[in-house]
């Protein structure tokens, strides 16, 4: 009787490994993003919309400021980020300007909100 447990164990638990084994998966590492030269601040053109294929999405770019700042000083900034990562053209893909209140400071903010695609155009 044990060696029949043992036997009964025995295939119970090579069962397991093989099913275990069988149903690994895996996955081959996503290809690294091409990495491009930076780009100076002031050769990044700003598109008022994306452009024809093709270009490459380098990422998207999210500032939100003081409202009181001036909207040049933060496009510059989005400019400046945007070479940084090697992109030659944004796109703002939104804009917006908007009242909360700080909670912590207990005070009413205006704050600027821009939101921008940077591309690579060959």
């Amino acid at each position: 009787m044990n060696s029949s447990w043992l036997r009964f164990g025995l295939s119970a638990g090579l069962l397991a490994v093989l099913a275990t084994a069988g149903c690994t998966t895996r996955k081959s590492a996503a290809p690294a993003p091409p990495s491009y030269p930076t780009v100076p601040a002031n050769s990044v053109r700003i598109l008022e919309r994306l452009p024809s294929p093709p270009y490459d999405l380098i990422g998207t770019i999210t500032v939100q400021i003081n409202a009181d700042i001036n909207r040049d000083k933060t496009i510059s900034e989005i400019r400046q980020r945007a070479g940084n990562r090697g992109a030659n053209v944004i796109v703002v893909l939104s804009e917006k300007v908007f009242s909360w209140r700080n909670a912590a400071i207990h005070q009413r903010l205006h704050t600027r909100r821009i939101v921008a695609r940077a591309i690579r155009v060959p």
